[in-house]
């Protein structure tokens, strides 16, 4: 009688064991879910999220670049424009006038003369030029310098009686002085400019070379 007791008390006392550790098991298995659910990111049912910093974007532009470099612009006079276009930047001294047909030294001893003025009818060519009534002017130039003289750099200029300018035109006869004069050498170049009839009593040639701050001035009736 007390050993089938006992042996029950044994076998209850076992099953009171038993049930103990399963509901540890239990517990500790539930703690895991726990755990693993407040990681879990959130989904389509919702839920906690684990933040996370986001990574920055790059802008594209390195910071370590510096400012874009300017050019320094060139202060050289460009052939065949006006010699008043350079007038802001240049201290250009304008020489007495001379009669159309005498002629003019510059410092450095190069001598320009105008050796003829006739009247043209100018053909447009170049893009925006305009044809037209025109005068075809021929200039000399000699070289009385000690050093070569760069032709390209020679500046030509018309203004009419009332102010107005003559506008190049790059058609026949036009063919400018080019190249380069030796000392003591002479060369010629002719240049045609429209200006109307009306404008020509009297004109003011302007000649000019390279980064010189002279302008000598040849005035007369056409």
């Amino acid at each position: 009688m007390n050993q089938k007791t006992w042996l029950s008390g044994w076998s209850g006392t076992m099953w009171v064991r038993r049930g103990g550790l399963a509901a540890a098991v239990a517990v500790l298995a539930l703690g895991a879910v726990s755990c693993a659910q407040s990681v879990q990111p959130t989904g389509p049912s919702g839920g906690q999220t684990v933040n996370s910093t986001p990574s920055s974007k790059p802008s594209g532009k390195s910071s370590s670049a510096g400012p874009t470099p300017v050019e320094k612009s060139s202060s050289k006079v460009h052939p065949h424009g006006s010699t008043k276009q350079h007038a802001k930047t240049h201290k250009i001294s304008y020489r007495k006038h001379v009669p159309l047909t005498g002629s003019a030294k510059f410092e450095n001893g190069v001598k320009v003369n105008v050796t003829t003025v006739r009247a043209v009818t100018a053909k447009p060519v170049g893009p925006g030029e305009v044809g037209g009534p025109a005068l075809a002017l021929t200039v000399r130039i000699k070289n009385g310098s000690t050093s070569s003289l760069d032709l390209s750099t020679v500046t030509i200029n018309l203004d009419g009686s009332k102010g107005s300018p003559g506008i190049l035109a790059t058609g026949s006869p036009y063919a400018p002085l080019d190249g380069s004069l030796a000392a003591g050498d002479s060369a010629k170049g002719t240049y045609v400019f429209t200006i109307a009839k009306a404008d020509r009593k009297p004109i003011t040639i302007q000649v000019q070379y390279g980064n010189g701050q002279t302008v000598l001035q040849f005035s007369g009736n056409v």
